[in-house]
């Protein structure tokens, strides 16, 4: 049997051309899991039939991975809608009928813009910060402090966050702020904030401080050095700032794969040199 695979936002989905509308009938939930299974089947994320509607474009049946019947996919509507247009069933805009009801899409030069359904209403959850909202499929909302969740899963001991916030000349009032109320440089030492808390083995550092003043670059930089020191932490730093490199790094591999003269490695064996 022919069949398409598509993907969208990470998700992937097995599409069947079923605008004679008969195959559908064909498939029961286990023949759907068959096909879905990544070890022994097609291996997807979900399973969708395109059929013929008299009052639409076309019809999406949509299944989860399991073989059940599932509510709408926003994902898997896009993709169906980028298969019909692949089809020849429409130019630039349709109309389709899902689970939930009908849906309008219209193609876009990177991809495809689908309408939900307008959230009708907002229920509340176990908490002040969780909620529960339905777009054509329930979602469960919860609001969590990021970092403290880090935090929390990493073991870190009580005092760490204080303690980096102040080294990379942070405020701990933004970390009740959302991304978008904060600056880039704010959100670069924020992402190392994370990294640090987990104390990891090996750190790839691509231009940590590209967006960040010359005093506070210093410090961040600081801040790495001693970290590496300190806790044995392996740490690749990849920059255009040649200086900084020259100043920080143990041993530099410049973007071709030359190594540099014996007068910018410092401490280490040069990159490439034979052990």
């Amino acid at each position: 049997m022919q069949f398409f695979k598509y993907h969208g936002a990470g998700n992937d989905f097995v599409l069947i051309d079923d605008r004679g509308n008969s195959i559908h009938e064909t498939f029961d939930k286990a023949t759907i899991a068959r096909w879905c299974d990544r070890h022994f089947g097609v291996g997807a994320d979900g399973f969708m039939f395109l059929r013929d509607h008299a009052d639409y474009d076309f019809e999406m049946i949509y299944y989860n991975s399991d073989g059940a019947r599932s509510s709408m996919c926003g994902n898997g509507g896009r993709c169906i809608v980028r298969f019909a247009a692949d089809l020849g069933m429409f130019k630039d805009e349709c109309r389709f009928l899902a689970v939930d009801g009908p849906h309008r899409a219209r193609l876009i030069d990177d991809g495809v813009s689908l309408e939900m359904l307008d959230v009708s209403g907002i229920e509340g959850g176990a908490g002040d910060d969780v909620f529960i909202l339905d777009t054509g499929s329930p979602h469960y909302v919860a609001f969590r402090d990021s970092i403290a969740d880090v935090a929390r899963l990493a073991g870190t001991p009580p005092g760490r966050i204080d303690a980096l916030l102040e080294r990379l000349g942070l405020d701990p009032i933004l970390l009740g702020r959302r991304p978008d109320a904060v600056s880039g440089g704010e959100l670069q030492r924020l992402a190392l904030l994370r990294v640090l808390l987990v104390r990891p083995a090996f750190v790839f550092a691509d231009e940590p401080s590209s967006r960040l003043d010359p005093i506070t670059q210093a410090r961040v930089i600081a801040l790495l050095g001693e970290t590496a020191e300190r806790d044995g932490v392996a740490i690749l730093l990849v920059s255009h700032d040649a200086a900084l490199i020259r100043n920080t790094a143990d041993a530099v591999l410049d973007l071709d794969g030359a190594v540099p003269d014996a007068s910018v490695v410092r401490g280490a064996r040069a990159v490439g040199e034979a052990s």
